[in-house]
């Protein structure tokens, strides 16, 4: 009878058991650190931001960037900004497509008729992301306003880190 104890005790240390939420979460492992450029343009109003994404959990993501942003008019003087970026991004499970939903700020600085002030603004987006979980590339477009002269339409591209 001992040596049926020893067989056991020995297999459940080889062999951990595993709950339920550990499976759940070895089938939706998170997204990797991505770098990628955001593109939010209508041409006369718009911005260009280069962004950083560490995971935090599986589906939330902090979100940090910088950018500039321009706002062109035909009879008065142009607009020009530069700022940070700090957002949390929500992901939802699944595979390498998933639907994103994030909030944050951006602290800008805006250059507009020979003034300059800054300016803290809400930063929100909606949309869909394509990333890997083994890393390579990563695509996102979606709606949303990141930084001072933003588009609400978005494209992105860029690499996982």
């Amino acid at each position: 009878m001992k040596i049926y104890m020893y067989i056991l005790i020995i297999l459940f240390l080889l062999f951990p058991v595993r709950t339920a939420a550990q499976v759940i979460e070895s089938l939706n492992p998170g997204v990797p650190g991505s770098l990628y450029l955001d593109i939010a343009t209508a041409l006369l109003v718009g911005n260009v931001s280069i962004n950083y994404e560490a995971p935090l959990h599986n589906q939330m993501l902090l979100r940090i960037g910088f950018g500039v942003g321009y706002y062109l008019e035909w009879e008065a003087e142009d607009a020009t900004s530069s700022g940070l970026l700090a957002m949390m991004n929500v992901l939802t499970s699944g595979s390498s497509s998933r639907f994103e939903i994030g909030a944050g700020g951006s602290i800008n600085r805006i250059y507009e008729d020979g003034n300059m002030e800054w300016k803290v603004l809400p930063a929100f987006d909606v949309g869909y992301r394509y990333q890997a979980y083994s890393g390579g590339f990563v695509f996102r477009v979606g709606l949303g306003y990141t930084f001072a002269f933003g588009y609400p339409f978005y494209i992105s591209t860029g690499f996982t880190l």
